[in-house]
């Protein structure tokens, strides 16, 4: 993993927490919209079509569809990065998240199990 910690560190002391609590949110918010933007195209899109234009611009059906998952990626790392300054602002370990991320995989997993 790249190790920018010390930029995030020097962010979130910079901007406050408050600040980044905010930012959160709206970067949260931008992820919901960019996968909800990609889920649309994937459920929606003309399927006989070869190309479509949005905003003016045309695109093939794979360019739109790269162009969304690009999209969604970055708004991924904005909550990623804006989430780490939140973790080492309160000093959360990296351990403790993974246990919780094991936990809560494992609760999904078994669910999953007795839905089959």
């Amino acid at each position: 993993m790249i190790n920018i910690d010390k930029d995030l560190r020097k962010t979130i002391a910079h901007f406050g927490y408050n600040s980044q609590i905010k930012k959160l949110n709206e970067e949260c918010f931008e992820v919901i919209e960019a996968s909800k933007e990609l889920m649309n195209f994937m459920t929606y899109s003309p399927k006989d079509a070869l190309a479509m234009v949005v905003d003016g611009k045309r695109y093939t059906l794979e360019a739109y569809e790269k162009k969304l998952e690009t999209h969604l990626a970055e708004e991924i790392a904005d909550v990623i990065n804006v989430l780490r300054q939140i973790q080492l602002y309160f000093g959360i370990s990296d351990s403790k998240v993974d246990r919780y991320r094991l936990f809560k995989n494992e609760r999904t997993i078994n669910q999953i199990k007795k839905d089959i």
